[in-house]
């Protein structure tokens, strides 16, 4: 069986536009690191075309690709801001009052605002944006909270959060 290198080649150079693309309409999926393995086989197959022709040209093919993943990752990994541990714990936030910026009830996707530090929250019920609350628990990276009065008009709530 005859493998044709060009057309092999320019295959592996359009999956890894067509991975690039991808990435830039879904960016953080990290598509972009096998779009770089790509190009890198699509380029090394049209620039040595006999070496597909050898027993050793699979070999040859994942060494590459394994060391273009490398340091395509550390690459991408450089862009990135470097990690920072948080400061304190969750707990500091038992007995503080916040505000509610995003609707918090039992699946753990609100947040509250204590001044300029947002945080993850959960109630046992549903907490409309603007409430007041008070936070009586902290349970891995969310606080619990409770309401302390009734929800604030837009315009009360926009001066909290001034």
């Amino acid at each position: 069986m005859e493998i044709d290198s060009n057309a092999l080649g320019f295959a592996f150079i359009l999956l890894g536009m067509l991975l690039f693309i991808i990435e830039i309409f879904q960016p953080g999926f990290l598509i972009a690191v096998p779009a770089t393995v790509c190009f890198a086989i699509g380029i090394l197959v049209l620039t040595i075309p006999w070496a597909l022709e050898d027993w050793y040209a699979v070999p040859i093919i994942v060494s590459i690709s394994c060391i273009t993943l490398y340091f395509t990752l550390k690459f991408y990994q450089s862009l990135g801001p470097p990690d920072t541990p948080p400061t304190g714990g969750i707990t500091e936030h038992i007995g503080q009052e916040g505000t509610v910026i995003e609707t918090v009830d039992e699946s753990m996707r609100g947040r509250v605002n204590f001044g300029l530090q947002k945080v993850r929250a959960r109630a046992d019920r549903k907490i409309p944006i603007g409430t007041r609350v008070r936070v009586i628990d902290a349970q891995g990276i969310h606080v619990v909270v409770k309401p302390l009065d009734k929800k604030l008009d837009n315009k009360q709530a926009i001066k909290k959060r001034t």
